[in-house]
Order: C-alpha cells, then structure tokens, then sequence
C-alpha cells in the first residue's frame, strides 16, 4: 500500500524546506507556514499579505541561487541566513521585526542577480486567517502538493538522470505506488493518516525543476525534457484539504473514492488547460487492417473526455515513458475512437498501439490538439 514517505513545509518560497515527521492539516489550509513568506519583486503592492502570482517574487523558476539561502523555524521565530552568513530574525505574524529584516534585505539578498530597474526587495508575509488557503503558492488554491517518489524515480531513468525529488517541493511525498498512479487520483478523494482531501490537478512542472537544490544553480533542463520523452510536463498532483487531522510520516495513503468537487472548481485557482492534463484510460477494443488500426479507449477520469472532433489528435502516454499520437475518428463524455496508421519510422509508441495494445490494457491521454477536419 501507498505510504507517507516524507513531509516537507516550505515557510519561505523557493528557499530551502523543513522536512517534519507530523503535522497537523486543518480544513481549508496548507501545512503550517508554508510559503508563509516570500521575497517580493513588487514593492509595495505586496505588502498587504493578499495572494499574488509567482512571477512576483524571487523564485527558482527565474533566479538561480534562492536555495544557497537556509532557514530555520524556532516556534514563532524565524531565522534566515545567507550564502555571507548574514542572519536576519523574523517574529511570525509582528510587523516590527518584519520592518526590521527588510531594512537589512538590500545587503542580505546581495549574491541575487537583481535588475537596476527593478523595486527595492521586501520580505512579505502572506495573511493568516483560520480556514482559508494563505501560503504565496504558484496558484491561489495549491494548498497541498503531493509528489509519488516512484514517478521521479520512473522520470529519472526515461531521462537518463538521477533526480533529487527536492527540486520538485513536494510537500508530502508518497511511496509504495506505481510510477504515475497519482495522475489518474484528480477528482478522487485521498485520505492521509486522520486527513481527507479532494485532489484538484496534475502539477505541471516549471524551470524550477531544473535547479538543483544542494547548488541552487540550474545544471538540467527537465521541463524540455519530460516534454520531449513524455509527451506533457505533469508530475504530482495539488490536493485540498477538506477534513482536518493529524499526518505522520508511515501513515497509508488510499484513494476512498470519487469527490465533490466539480471540474470548475479543480480550474478556478488556475493552473493548465484541462485538455493538457494526462487522464487515465483502458483501451476497450483494438482492432483493424495491416495499415491502419482503430482503437476504443474508455477514460477513467471522473470529470471526462474534453470536445473533441474528428480529425483532431489525442497524445497517447505508454509506459516505459513513450508517447504517440492517435488521429480522433469520434469522442464522447467518456469513451473516444482513434486510428493508428502503421509507423514508417521506428517509432516504438506508434509500434506498440499497432502491433500490441490490447482490450484492458491502461495508458493515458491528452488533447485534442490540431485542426478540426
């Protein structure tokens, strides 16, 4: 059975995490501090603690050297150090000693590549109010990330590099699963030790990736490269917690069924295009001539197939890390036709839906994409 492997909050975004045996979840809320803080790229318009994109803030995405930086938590006392061993001191939630660190900042933050035009740095704190989502996260509804350690582990080998499941800052790591499982779990209820939540997405994965955390420089390109190799950039999954409880690192992690939550509130925060998400499916039938071959694949999705039309391609993701296009015949709620013409190349995706896929046989999809015909 799936379990918890590792717990991480991150109270500083895109510094370094504190990795936690347990931690209380409430409803509605991420972990405790996380992405409490952040260091802003807006001056003052952030400093009312009110949501704002990523592209706000120093992130990994765009500056390399955030994670030279270390942290520490204490109770309610935060303590921040950098690459010079320059330390500044923040009391959660007192605007005083947050005056106070940010009239350090200028020096603090000096091993940072910062534009001359650029706004006068500012350590800012998100708001806390009981019940709601308030972390500086990439979206305003990413409360909790979940990453399956098999799925980096299977994206190390397709790419040919050992990844450091750090640069995907996961909050809760899980184990004990088949690579990719969790991309079928949107729109499903999870439950974690006492927590329950309803899983929104697939997080699609950013040039943060590339940064490796024991460095803080960029030495990879993974998002090019789960691309190329896998046909989408999805690895983990953004939940919600919507029953409060205690979690602890060992506690199984199950699936307890379908969910509440519409495809619309799964969108409402943000985030990618429903028809680029990979969506489970089971081929239902295969068959067809020696040049082309027609299979019916039934999605297992709760929230279903996109419109699609004929003429329109479906990215078909294998195992093994492949990916091949199928060209769409018909398509409804939950069940779609494609065509598999016979490959000229040695395509082994292309080669495997033609000479191999049979009836029961899992994979996913995304699309459409392409022209209507």
């Amino acid at each position: 059975m799936a379990s918890l492997s590792e717990i991480w909050s991150f109270p500083v975004k895109s510094l370094p995490g504190i990795e936690l045996t347990a931690s209380r979840l409430v409803a509605g809320e991420g972990l405790p501090n996380d992405r409490r803080f952040a260091f802003t790229k807006t001056g003052a318009n952030s400093l009312d603690g009110k949501w704002l994109t990523s592209r706000s803030f120093f992130i990994n995405a765009v500056d390399d050297g955030l994670q030279r930086f270390s942290l520490a938590l204490d109770g309610q006392t935060l303590r921040l150090t950098s690459p010079e061993n320059q330390e500044i001191v923040v009391t959660l939630g007192d605007e005083e000693s947050l005056q106070a660190a940010n009239d350090q900042l200028a020096t603090f933050m000096f091993s940072l590549d910062q534009h001359p035009a650029m706004p006068e740095p500012k350590l800012v704190e998100r708001k806390q109010t009981l019940g709601e989502m308030f972390g500086y996260w990439d979206f305003s509804d990413s409360a909790v990330s979940i990453i399956n350690a098999a799925s980096v582990r299977e994206l190390g080998k397709t790419i040919k590099t050992d990844l450091d499941i750090r640069r995907f800052r996961g909050n809760l790591i899980v184990d004990d699963m088949p690579p990719w499982e969790e991309l079928g779990w949107p729109g499903h209820r999870l439950r974690v030790g006492e927590v329950e939540f309803e899983v929104l997405r697939p997080a699609m994965r950013c040039p943060a990736t590339s940064v490796n955390p024991q460095t803080g420089y960029r030495d990879l390109t993974v998002p090019d490269d789960m691309q190329e190799a896998l046909g989408h950039l999805a690895c983990g999954i953004y939940a919600r917690a919507v029953k409060s409880g205690t979690i602890e690192k060992g506690d199984p992690v199950k699936t307890i069924g379908e969910g509440e939550f519409p495809l619309d509130e799964a969108l409402r925060g943000g985030g990618p295009d429903y028809r680029l998400w990979p969506k489970p499916a089971t081929i239902e039938s295969a068959e067809g001539t020696a040049e082309k071959r027609n299979l019916s694949i039934v999605t297992n999705g709760r929230w279903g197939i996109p419109e699609a039309a004929a003429g329109q391609r479906w990215r078909l993701h294998l195992e093994g890390g492949i990916w091949g296009m199928g060209v769409i015949e018909n398509a409804d709620k939950m069940r779609t036709n494609v065509a598999i013409e016979k490959s000229p190349t040695d395509d082994p995706a292309t080669d495997w839906l033609f000479n191999e896929a049979k009836p029961g046989d899992p994979l996913f999809f995304s699309g459409p994409f392409g022209k209507r015909s």
